[in-house]
């Protein structure tokens, strides 16, 4: 079912719910829709970027991207040493740049796993891969919320880089050779400056948790006096009121709750059998993609049925049996596919968890064939 995230606590929730069960608010946002009080930046509908853009600046968590800095300085690094100015031969700087590149790289890729950042909330995945200058501009001069993928303007980070471009460009003046130099004191001065300010930003913005919001008493308004009126014709039942459908939503809803709650155990139990950028990892979470994009068309289509029809015949019943049925195999081989992940952590041969991958992929394959 579509889902929308509250603008006040970052939950996700049903886009039918009209005030957050988190907070109590009421002012929702859809995904990859970025909020107004973060930035003027516009809904993304598709990534603007290329297969070769997405490879040299983007980490890939399951066909989804969030922009690399890590890969961006690597990069940066080796330019740095051909164009640096030093003596020397082009093959020894780009041999140079190559190794320092390098080391940066594993630098970066390090602090990256120790932070955590590994690992993103799908707030934070629904709200990047804009387009290359798009995501460099918020990589370099906004904070991203790590809980509700809200950016906010950062101060810290472009006092920094306004401290190292003036820096470089005064030493560049003193000494014009040496552009590698030039660059190594510029960051001299800007990373004390960029380390203070993060840690002023972290004392004084602690992401406090959101304030219950109490929804207003409305006014009482005098009763007005009754007028005729032609009567309209009766409006179509709900579901409250065709009985013969009670017993099929609350099914439904049951089996929507197995779901979501099945699914999130599988996409742990895979984040620790397969870390990613693996793979196998990513081949794991697109079949998990695919399975709940599945899910969620026929549990809509069994919704859309329930509401839709004035009275239960035959054909009705038989129609929303058979898409029950759909629905409870794909719960079905979730369970399959996290009973072999719990028997098969810590082995080295994952051939009967492929297998059932496999069978998964079929499935839902079939399950694509369906009229």
């Amino acid at each position: 079912m579509p889902k929308k995230i509250c603008e006040n606590c970052g939950k996700s929730v049903d886009d039918y719910v009209k005030f957050c069960p988190g907070c109590g608010g009421n002012q929702f946002r859809q995904l990859n829709q970025v909020s107004n009080s973060s930035s003027s930046v516009p809904t993304r509908n598709s990534s603007q970027n290329s297969d070769l853009v997405h490879k040299l600046f983007y980490w890939n968590y399951g066909g989804r991207y969030i922009f690399s800095k890590t890969k961006l300085i690597s990069i940066l690094t080796f330019f740095a040493f051909i164009l640096s100015g030093f003596e020397g031969s082009t093959g020894i700087m780009i041999f140079l740049g190559l190794i320092f590149a390098m080391i940066a790289y594993v630098i970066g890729f390090s602090l990256h796993k120790i932070l955590g950042n590994d690992k993103p909330s799908v707030n934070v995945l629904d709200n990047n891969d804009y387009g290359f200058f798009e995501d460099l501009k918020h990589s370099f001069f906004y904070w991203q919320n790590k809980n509700t993928g809200e950016f906010v303007f950062s101060k810290t980070k472009t006092i920094t880089i306004l401290i190292f471009i003036i820096i470089s460009i005064w030493a560049y003046i003193l000494s014009p050779p040496y552009i590698f130099a030039c660059l190594a004191v510029g960051l001299i001065f800007a990373i004390p400056a960029g380390i203070i300010g993060y840690g002023i930003h972290k004392l004084t913005n602690n992401d406090p948790k959101p304030k219950k919001v109490v929804a207003k008493p409305k006014p009482q308004v005098a009763p007005k006096v009754k007028e005729k009126k032609v009567e309209a014709p009766p409006a179509p039942k709900t579901v409250e009121e065709k009985s013969e459908f009670k017993r099929y939503q609350s099914q439904l809803d049951d089996l929507v709750e197995e779901y979501d709650s099945k699914e999130k155990h599988l996409r742990d139990l895979i984040a620790k059998r397969f870390e990613p950028p693996q793979l196998t990892y990513d081949r794991f979470i697109a079949a998990v993609d695919n399975c709940t994009k599945i899910f969620n068309e026929k549990a809509e289509s069994v919704q859309s049925i329930i509401d839709l029809a004035s009275d239960d015949s035959k054909r009705v019943d038989d129609e929303i049996k058979s898409r029950m049925e759909i629905i409870k195999s794909l719960i079905d081989k979730i369970d399959d596919l996290t009973d072999e992940l719990v028997l098969n952590i810590g082995k080295s041969d994952d051939v009967d968890v492929k297998d059932l991958l496999v069978d998964m992929e079929d499935l839902i394959d079939s399950v694509k064939n369906y009229d």
